[in-house]
């Protein structure tokens, strides 16, 4: 994966194993790697960065792990924030005020303050029959939607920032994507050809 800083001055690829800063301002641009897994042989995947909008961290999720990684750009260190089990999604929020991260092992969702990443993160418990993994934000930031594509499930969750409220919904089939209209009045579902699965 790879993201930008906001005066697009500095990109930030994601591998596996290292997260390398390249600065676009210099005539021959050249990666500064950082060490992002502590097993080099056999790390796990990593599937997402997201960026603090000033470029201060780097937040990056890895498969399989119960750690969130964070990248002090300015030093060059890394530190493992613990999260709930199975990370599988992680989102700036539109203001670039929190990283939200879905930990579908544990039905939560751990919110993160992007401009202090270390103080206690705000934990949200989900509902457990929503098997919820993914989350898209509204364009304001004020709502999220919460719904999973990994299991057969016709259920999605709003989520008020606000309130920390979380409100299951059902749909009529399965979800294979969510999308929110730039104006964050409509979400459209698109549906998965099979059933919901039943025991």
């Amino acid at each position: 994966a790879i993201e930008f800083t906001p005066d697009a001055r500095l990109a930030v690829v994601v591998s596996d194993e290292y997260l390398a800063l390249v600065d676009l301002t210099v005539s021959t641009p050249s990666p500064t790697l950082i060490q992002v897994a502590d097993d080099l042989l056999d790390p796990p995947a990593a599937e997402e960065v997201v960026l603090a909008p000033d470029g201060s961290y780097a937040f990056v999720r890895q498969f399989g792990t119960t750690e969130l990684a964070v990248v002090d750009l300015s030093t060059k260190t890394v530190d493992y924030l613990p999260v709930g089990a199975n990370p599988t999604d992680l989102d700036l929020s539109p203001t670039g005020e929190y990283a939200t991260l879905v930990s579908r092992g544990d039905q939560q969702l751990w919110v993160f303050d992007v401009s202090q990443p270390y103080a206690s993160p705000e934990v949200i418990d989900l509902p457990l029959d929503g098997a919820l993994g993914s989350l898209t934000y509204l364009p304001d930031g004020d709502q999220a939607i919460l719904y999973t594509t990994a299991t057969n499930s016709d259920r999605y969750a709003s989520w008020d920032v606000a309130s920390g409220d979380v409100v299951l919904r059902s749909l009529v089939k399965p979800v294979s994507g969510i999308s929110i209209t730039p104006t964050g009045g409509t979400m459209l579902a698109f549906h998965t050809k099979t059933d919901v699965d039943t025991p």
